[in-house]
C-alpha cells in the first residue's frame, strides 16, 4: 500500500484520495499482510511526519516504513 500525506491533512492511498478515518480502517484490515510505504509531503515538518508514522503504525500498520524518493543529481 502506498499511503501519501499532503499538507493540510490531505491523504491519498495508492493514488486516490481517503479521509483519515477510512484510512484507518483500509490499515486495520490490510496494514498487517501488506506492506505499508508512507510517502509524506516535502512540505511536511518533520514533527508532522514523525506523528503521522507513528499513527499509521498504531493503525494497523506496524511494519509501515518511511519512503523518501530520492533527487536526481
Amino acid at each position: 500500500l502506498r499511503v501519501v500525506e499532503g499538507p493540510g491533512g490531505r491523504w491519498f492511498l495508492n493514488g486516490d484520495p481517503i479521509g483519515r478515518l477510512a484510512l484507518a480502517n483500509v490499515l486495520r484490515q490490510q496494514g498487517a499482510t501488506q506492506s505499508v510505504r508512507y510517502m509524506p509531503s516535502a512540505a511536511l515538518g518533520v514533527g508532522v511526519v514523525a506523528r503521522s508514522l507513528s499513527w499509521l503504525r498504531r493503525s494497523g500498520a506496524a511494519g509501515a516504513v518511511l519512503a523518501i524518493p530520492q533527487r536526481e543529481p
